[in-house]
């Protein structure tokens, strides 16, 4: 599987949605949102919209951040580090 990762602060709005065309039509199957630091839930939100307006495919937020989630995706990946001595 392809995830597309669109950073929203760097590409906001239309150019987010254009990539995550461009990124459909290459055959990503979902797009990841997040990357920079300090990215409101609203300029998230809008950016989320933006993308499931412009693609079909799953709009996935990958947080920096409890301050970065909204409710505008259809996902979000918490990845988390387990470690053990054993």
């Amino acid at each position: 599987m392809h995830f597309t990762l669109i950073d929203p602060e760097k590409s906001p709005g239309p150019r987010a949605a254009a990539i995550a065309r461009a990124a459909a039509e290459a055959g990503s199957h979902a797009i990841l949102l997040g990357g920079s630091t300090g990215i409101s839930p609203e300029g998230m939100g809008a950016a989320a919209r933006e993308i499931r307006a412009a693609v079909p495919l799953p709009t996935i937020i990958f947080p920096e951040g409890p301050g970065s989630l909204t409710g505008e995706a259809h996902a979000v990946l918490f990845m988390s580090m387990l470690n053990s001595r054993n």
